[in-house]
């Protein structure tokens, strides 16, 4: 949290994600509805943290500064 507010969301991956089109849907949805009030969204990849858990960190530390 910055100044009372909260300066990011973090969405992630999870097993059944990628095969559920209806889950995906709700996700875009929910991204769109918190960035139009103003939330910046970040989605972290499974993926990105087995490769490299640092650097997938430190993208989203460089996101809230």
């Amino acid at each position: 949290r910055k100044d009372g507010r909260f300066v990011l969301g973090i969405e992630c991956d999870g097993r059944l994600y990628h095969s559920a089109m209806s889950t995906r849907e709700r996700d875009w949805q929910r991204r769109r509805y918190l960035e139009s009030r103003g939330w910046h969204i970040h989605r972290a990849w499974c993926s990105e943290w087995w490769d490299d858990p640092q650097a997938a960190a430190d993208r989203i530390v460089s996101m809230t500064t």
